[in-house]
């Protein structure tokens, strides 16, 4: 029974240590996310339309796992947001920014 008990102890302090790592993984993002906005909204010459890779937004709606929206993200940043499934229509959307 000791046994079984110490080994519970230890799934327990293993998965809050993962969920710890977890919340630490998503800080990070919404601290390089606010940078990068910041630097979007502050710097002039990065034009007028931003390329973002589907795989940046939820598979069925345009939101970013923290719940930011696309249009949010657009009003905020006061730029053109383009979503690109793969290598083929990020290199149509280059060719149309010309």
């Amino acid at each position: 029974h000791t046994k079984t008990k110490q080994k519970n102890n230890k799934t327990k302090i293993q998965l809050k240590m993962d969920k710890d790592a977890i919340v630490a993984q998503f800080e990070k993002i919404g601290i390089a996310k606010q940078k990068a906005i910041e630097t979007l909204k502050n710097t002039q010459n990065v034009g007028d339309t931003l390329l973002l890779p589907r795989v940046m937004l939820r598979e069925i709606e345009d939101v970013f796992l923290d719940g930011m929206t696309l249009d949010q993200l657009k009003k905020i940043t006061n730029k053109n947001i383009q979503v690109v499934s793969d290598g083929y229509e990020l290199c149509q959307a280059l060719l149309e920014c010309e």
